[in-house]
């Protein structure tokens, strides 16, 4: 059985532009291409450059491989959420925790 590495890619940069939550425009203008390339690469209808697929890869923060079809390029895309996630998360310092908070509770507070 052959594999169509062109569809893969498009179908994985598919997947990766919503779970970013951008438009086939926001992701074209990030990566330096034409919003009709983008989609007709998220086809599978036109080649692409590995130069092109390292800059959609960029533009979307995910390692490169994710958009290949690794074995494993779900938990890339989920990988690569989440570091954005806590990035944002440090950043914005919203990551500070009472770790007092984090025990059980005693009936005794003091």
């Amino acid at each position: 059985m052959s594999v169509n590495i062109y569809h893969t890619i498009g179908v994985n940069i598919r997947a990766a532009r919503r779970a970013a939550n951008m438009t086939l425009e926001q992701l074209a203008e990030k990566a330096g291409i034409s919003a009709g390339f983008l989609s007709y690469i998220e086809k599978g209808k036109r080649k692409c450059s590995v130069d092109t697929v390292y800059r959609i890869a960029g533009a979307l923060d995910l390692n490169i491989c994710a958009l290949f079809g690794a074995a494993n390029a779900e938990s890339l895309v989920l990988e690569n959420i989440i570091k954005k996630v806590i990035r944002e998360l440090v950043l914005n310092k919203a990551f500070l925790i009472d770790i007092g908070r984090l025990g059980p509770k005693s009936g005794n507070d003091g």
